[in-house]
């Protein structure tokens, strides 16, 4: 009955729904069995000095022994007072695959929040472990206790928590998978971090986020070279396309190149992956890159890999346009012979029957097309009021007013004079030549002439 006794003690401090019944059931217990029995040998001694003389002592330990628990009681009940509303509001608090309301949803997070403002742990501990019952497919819930096992740094709780929604309950979520990897080595356990990823590669094997996080882990811990070279092999043999393939291939080239520093071995797994598609235009751009990132740059070399590549058997005709464009902003930029410039320009017309379409610039916008994109300026179609008041005359430029002449217009010399409003822009001074006298002197006064 002892034992008994104690998880009354216990239920007395925790404010549930049937806290009423829970104390009755304490007082019936006191009723039917002998208090010594019942109370630890300590308390015995504390309450002793308490009973009057006279007095029976077993009624007069168990009024002390109640009025001691009510007060456990009345706490307890003014804590469910405040929490009664968002019990009341809970109508699922099992496990169903259907999705919760949103009132439903709503209630859980204004509870947690509740209770998380209350700073009492084990509370908000055991409150989110029922919400995760009925909530275990929403993600959200799941990094809200995360997030608050952070805040309190209880490292074995967040391990167990993210085992079981990433295990069990939430195997499809990238982002959960990713952040269990990186707590774990942000805790050093670099084994556990490589470990959780796997786990997640077992449930989205065709994930490249995943299979990148796992070589980066890797790489951070300096481990043999090996198993990075091994992992980026298992990536490339295990990709469900021949486009992810190509981007595993791609990364482990660029790790030779900027890791490693062995250009010759970057190299060698492009040209790999260019045996099972040679007109994969992502490696062969790798393949030029490898060259372009060598310092100083390798100019003859470069020209190498572009002439290699254009006569690649299987390119498409788009394909080669774009890859002799390449090659001639290349030339335009590093080129030292401008006859293998006009040597390109001459093969890409060959090719394409007119001239390359300008510099390319951030490889994708034309320079003849951004130049179009500059609104061109338009007519004087509004003059201002110095020419409306103006009478009108004839332009001896034979084009409207407002409007510069055109080149093939040009007029006659002795036609060479101003306007006496002049051009939209210009100043109205005197356009006349000077007479062969005033050479090199001062222009003469504007006379205005008469036509």
């Amino acid at each position: 009955m002892k034992n008994v006794f104690g998880i009354y003690e216990r239920l007395l401090r925790i404010p549930t729904l049937h806290y009423k019944k829970h104390f009755e059931g304490f007082q019936q217990l006191l009723l039917a069995s002998p208090v010594q029995d019942l109370i630890t040998p300590e308390e015995l001694e504390i309450l002793k000095p308490h009973i009057p003389e006279g007095e029976d002592v077993e009624t007069a330990l168990r009024q002390l022994v109640t009025e001691s628990r009510r007060s456990l009681f009345t706490a307890t009940e003014s804590e469910a007072a405040k929490r009664w509303t968002f019990e009341e509001n809970i109508k699922r608090p099992y496990f169903h695959v259907k999705p919760l309301e949103n009132n439903q949803l709503k209630n859980w997070h204004e509870y947690l929040d509740f209770e998380i403002a209350e700073k009492q742990s084990s509370r908000i501990i055991f409150l989110f472990e029922r919400c995760l019952v009925a909530c275990a497919l929403y993600e959200e819930f799941w990094r809200k206790y995360l997030d608050y096992l952070k805040s309190q740094s209880m490292t074995e709780y967040i391990r167990y928590a993210y085992q079981r929604v990433c295990s069990y309950h939430l195997t499809n979520k990238t982002g959960l998978h990713l952040d269990w990897a990186a707590f774990e080595e942000e805790t050093g356990d670099m084994a556990g971090a490589i470990q959780a990823l796997q786990n997640a590669l077992k449930h989205q094997p065709n994930k490249a986020i995943l299979s990148l996080r796992q070589i980066g882990v890797l790489r951070r811990l300096q481990t043999d070279p090996a198993q990075i070279e091994n992992a980026f092999d298992s990536a490339v043999q295990t990709a469900s396309e021949a486009s992810l393939g190509e981007f595993f291939l791609i990364k482990q080239a660029r790790y030779h190149l900027k890791v490693k520093n062995n250009k010759g071995k970057a190299m060698e797994v492009l040209r790999t992956g260019l045996k099972r598609d040679p007109a994969s235009s992502a490696l062969l751009y790798a393949l030029i890159d490898c060259e372009l990132q060598q310092l100083p740059l390798d100019v003859t070399a470069v020209l190498r890999i572009f002439d290699e590549v254009t006569v690649t058997e299987g390119l498409s005709h788009d394909q080669k346009v774009d890859f002799l464009e390449r090659k001639i902003l290349f030339l335009e930029d590093f080129g030292s012979d401008v006859r293998e410039l006009r040597a390109a320009h001459h093969q890409y017309y060959e090719l394409t029957g007119q001239a390359p379409r300008g510099r390319k610039r951030a490889f994708g916008e034309d320079e003849d097309e951004a130049m179009d994109q500059v609104p061109a300026k338009k007519p004087f179609e509004n003059p201002p009021p110095s020419l409306l008041s103006t009478p009108p005359m004839a332009n001896p430029y034979g084009v409207p007013m407002g409007v510069p002449p055109a080149v093939n217009a040009w007029p006659a010399p002795p036609q060479m004079m101003a306007s006496p409003v002049g051009f939209p822009g210009y100043p109205p001074q005197a356009m006349a030549w000077p007479a062969a006298a005033s050479y090199g002197q001062t222009w003469p006064p504007y006379q205005a002439t008469s036509t």
